[in-house]
């Protein structure tokens, strides 16, 4: 096996690419009260928007798995790119699309089939990854 070369600042900077893609994906402006409405989240009672409250103060673990994730992510896409030897933006963007369809999407409609979840929920999050994914495979193209 060829040994893949990685470099771990544009893995860090796609990373942090992710999470502020989330940041702003899950936000009010975009699918944020949708995102909450459809988890079941009645934020315009007092009970529901204690609840959301309550929930957000106990994130300290959620979000440091959080950042984890986004590290694996990076890593692992960054190393699949190289080890098809991507170097252009187009060939970037069609192989996160294909790890994006592949692993993240069908997995997690399987899911959603039988948990019985929304599919507008899974839509608003399964989009998400696709977006990080295109945009982590141009800021590895162009490193």
């Amino acid at each position: 096996m060829i040994p893949i070369e990685v470099n771990i600042w544009a893995v860090l900077v796609a990373a942090v690419a992710h999470m502020f893609i989330g940041f702003v994906w899950y936000s009010p402006v975009f699918f944020g009260k949708a995102w909450i409405s459809l988890m079941g989240f009645n934020v315009d009672t007092v009970e529901g928007k204690a609840a959301w409250e309550e929930r957000q103060q106990s994130m300290k673990r959620t979000w440091a798995f959080t950042v984890l994730g986004a590290l694996i992510m990076a890593y692992a896409l960054a190393y699949f790119m190289g080890m098809f030897f991507v170097e252009t933006v187009a060939d970037a963007l069609q192989i996160g699309f294909i790890a994006w369809l592949g692993f993240i999407a069908t997995t997690s409609f399987i899911n959603t089939l039988f948990t019985g979840k929304s599919k507008k929920l899974w839509a608003i999050d399964t989009c998400y990854p696709l977006v990080s994914m295109l945009v982590m495979s141009v800021i590895f193209a162009l490193w």
